[in-house]
């Protein structure tokens, strides 16, 4: 049977076919693989990126808030201690020195405000139900928006995505 040279080349060609589709589909099975897995390293990059950008955004805010707490805050009452001083000498200038007066209470109390909204420990300390609750208050107060809010229980979600949650309420 494998004496007749045209059997012999036929079953030689089919069996070097049938090896040259097998290479080609363990490649393309290995070149897939490789594939997969440098889109997952990119998917974890990306993810390891977006984390690293997201602390990065909370240290600044942190930041910004204890310097408005620290600094801007400082000022305000200290401007707001010479006024009322100023008030106390001067009783015919206190009548017209009370608005100015009174705004920079609400200005230093909305700065302390602003600080603690800023600063993403108070979610860690309060919880993330109490600090929505009270940026509820905050923009209910500017009488500028109907903000219905309502909650069960405090969400299961860790000290990150409680951040992202608010972050996105904000």
């Amino acid at each position: 049977m494998f004496s007749n040279p045209i059997v012999l080349t036929v079953l030689t060609t089919t069996l070097l076919v049938a090896l040259l589709v097998a290479v080609v589909i363990i490649t393309m099975f290995a070149s897939n693989k490789r594939n997969v897995q440098q889109e997952m390293k990119i998917t974890q990059l990306q993810l390891d990126y977006e984390k690293g950008q997201r602390e990065v955004q909370e240290q600044v805010m942190t930041a910004v808030a204890r310097e408005l707490h620290d600094n801007i805050g400082q000022r305000l009452t200290f401007m707001n201690m010479q006024l009322q001083q100023q008030k106390a000498v001067s009783l015919a200038a206190a009548g017209s020195l009370l608005p100015v007066s009174n705004m920079m209470i609400e200005t230093i109390e909305e700065v302390r405000v602003l600080g603690r909204s800023l600063n993403s420990d108070q979610i860690a300390k309060n919880g993330l139900v109490y600090t929505i609750e009270k940026e509820v208050e905050r923009l209910r107060q500017l009488n500028k928006y109907t903000v219905h809010w309502e909650y069960d229980k405090e969400p299961e979600l860790n000290k990150d995505q409680k951040v992202i949650v608010f972050r996105i309420f904000q």
